[in-house]
């Protein structure tokens, strides 16, 4: 979660912690502020750091704005926000999170065998394939599914072909709880950018904060925890507004 403050004119981007509304109390009250942004403010999962910038808010002076932002949210989540963050009679701007350019299908899941289709367009198009994500429910399945991959690649896993079975030559990684800090970057700095990187085959760790304009497919393996959590998933597809 992050924070932005409006200061003298001045955007200021403050990554949040629990002892935020202590390290910043002082300077807080010495400067001017105008605005206080927060983003992904969402479920039970973000409720002690909301309270926390609850905190902040309350020695700001009150003609400091406050704006709360988040890509989804139901009815009773606004209102917890709402209510941790004080806000009295706050203007609600919702929209709807289904975009026009993306298409929902369900597939029946016989066995890993499943992928073929996908597997055969990586060794096909290579890098020219659409990119994807592959969300897994357990970790079992994102590594089956990742050495899959890896095993029917083969030499084509890397590019160019034949190249070090390392990060940031593969078509295909894997990103969850265990990834290395290192890979994880990595996966995260190609998945933003022109590179190789085509597949990931994820847990729910990977998404939050991640800007990939051309993904063209994701992928559920198994039912996502809930709705919320399936449109925040589906929604980094299609961000580029394309409808291939």
């Amino acid at each position: 979660m992050k924070h932005i403050l409006l200061r003298n004119g001045k955007l200021f981007t403050i990554g949040f912690s629990k002892n935020a509304s202590q390290l910043y109390i002082k300077t807080m009250q010495e400067d001017v502020y105008f605005m206080l942004a927060v983003d992904n403010c969402r479920g039970e999962t973000f409720r002690p750091i909301l309270t926390h910038i609850g905190e902040v808010r309350s020695i700001l002076p009150e003609s400091v704005n406050l704006l709360a932002l988040t890509a989804t949210a139901t009815t009773t989540v606004r209102t917890s926000v709402s209510e941790i963050l004080g806000l009295q009679n706050p203007i609600v701007i919702v929209m709807s999170p289904c975009k026009n350019n993306i298409v929902y299908a369900v597939s029946k899941f016989n066995n890993i065998d499943t992928f073929a289709p996908l597997l055969d367009r990586l060794r096909t198009d290579g890098v020219r394939a659409p990119r994807t994500i592959i969300y897994c429910q357990r970790y079992d399945d994102c590594s089956s599914l990742y050495m899959y991959f890896k095993h029917g690649l083969k030499e084509k896993f890397t590019y160019p072909t034949g190249a070090p079975d390392l990060s940031k030559f593969r078509l295909v990684e894997m990103f969850c709880g265990c990834t290395d800090l290192e890979v994880k970057n990595q996966i995260i700095k190609s998945f933003g950018s022109e590179s190789q990187l085509r597949i990931v085959c994820a847990t729910i760790s990977f998404g939050l904060g991640v800007d990939c304009r051309d993904v063209r497919q994701v992928i559920h393996l198994g039912s996502p925890e809930d709705i919320d959590a399936y449109i925040q998933e589906t929604g980094r597809g299609g961000r580029d507004g394309s409808t291939r």
